[in-house]
């Protein structure tokens, strides 16, 4: 063992290994190089002859609490799992160290408690004791917040600032902006080629791809962008979008803010925003008699395309969409003929 600490330390790395066979079978000191740090799990394994903390601690041996009450095992659910895990932070703090006083007992709750200068941290262990099992990395985040939140005297927060970034070389120039965490610089090339199941107002779509990076690399996690609002759009009408890993494109609510439209990006490849096009469907019932005609207005100007076929056409056809006069007052009259000689209702469909 030491002489692998050597190649670790020569390498200008710290060695660290489990206290297995740290002072083995009982004994008060061991030839270990006292420079390697000692990561202790247990004192007991099915009557193994582990030595307890204290001895390792007495021994001079600086220690990282890896407390097997903190390992997170998918495949055991019942003995380590996450809800297990998540009780074991609130009893046992980085600085209670396992000491199971007698036999092997997987529910001792006795410890050992060492501060000071020999401590010198703790560590959450995942095991892959089963390597088919699949593992939820949202399990794994919120583990590593759990010890955090259990141990804040140890784990304090940092607050990385957040920068805004724009794609010209003057803020005044901007088209794109994006706030995260230590940003250092944006591209953000206008992207010309046709965004599929865009439904915008005469073409009023701006697209770029848009990659944001830090000092080291392109930053790739959620972050705010803004984009600028063409001054002749309709501003209550323009929504963002993103084009996803595979292709398709998804809409991203936001907000209008001094001529900007202000969105979170869930993260970054081609996006943009539109003027939407109204494509809410809605419908009414005329009651007509056979062989008779009979209008239905609604408000609004509705192209001949949008409106659709009654409902059953075996009752009654679809005349058309005349204008006699009503457009002009910013109205639609929709017409429909019945077939046959009983008087039916008939649902027509147009699209807003």
């Amino acid at each position: 063992m030491n002489a692998c600490a050597d190649i670790i330390e020569n390498a200008g790395m710290t060695a660290r290994c489990f206290n297995d066979f740290v002072c083995y079978n009982r004994r008060t000191d061991c030839e270990l190089k006292k420079s390697v740090q000692v990561c202790y799990w247990s004192n007991q394994w099915n009557g193994s002859e582990y030595n307890t903390v204290d001895v390792i601690n007495d021994a001079g041996y600086k220690l990282i609490n890896t407390n097997q009450k903190w390992y997170f095992v998918p495949s055991k659910p019942n003995e380590y799992g996450k809800n297990v895990v998540l009780s074991n932070f609130i009893n046992f703090d980085v600085t209670k160290f396992q000491n199971i006083k007698s036999g092997w007992n997987s529910t001792s709750t006795t410890y050992s408690q060492i501060t000071g200068g020999n401590n010198v941290g703790a560590m959450f262990c995942i095991w892959c004791d089963t390597p088919s099992v699949a593992v939820d990395l949202s399990d794994v985040k919120e583990l590593i917040a759990a010890m955090a939140d259990a141990n804040p005297t140890y784990f304090t927060k940092v607050t990385i600032p957040n920068t805004t970034v724009g794609n010209a070389t003057t803020a005044d120039n901007d088209t794109v902006r994006v706030t995260g965490p230590n940003l250092a610089a944006l591209t953000a090339p206008e992207h010309t080629e046709e965004i599929v199941g865009i439904k915008a107002v005469d073409g009023r779509i701006k697209a770029y791809d848009v990659t944001p990076s830090t000092a080291d690399s392109n930053y790739t996690e959620k972050a705010e962008v803004r984009i600028k609002i063409p001054a002749e759009w309709d501003s209550s009408k323009v929504i963002a979008f993103i084009v996803e890993n595979d292709g398709t494109v998804k809409d991203i609510t936001g907000k209008t803010e001094d001529g900007w439209y202000v969105f979170t990006a869930p993260h970054f490849s081609v996006m943009g925003i539109y003027e939407k096009a109204a494509t809410t469907e809605v419908g009414g019932t005329i009651t007509i008699v056979g062989g008779k005609e009979e209008v239905l207005t609604v408000d609004g100007k509705v192209g001949e395309s949008k409106i659709g076929n009654p409902y059953d056409t075996q009752i009654a056809e679809k005349v058309g969409n005349a204008e006699r006069g009503q457009e002009a007052r910013g109205e639609t009259p929709i017409y429909a003929r019945q077939q046959d000689n009983n008087r039916r209702r008939c649902y027509i469909r147009w699209q807003w």
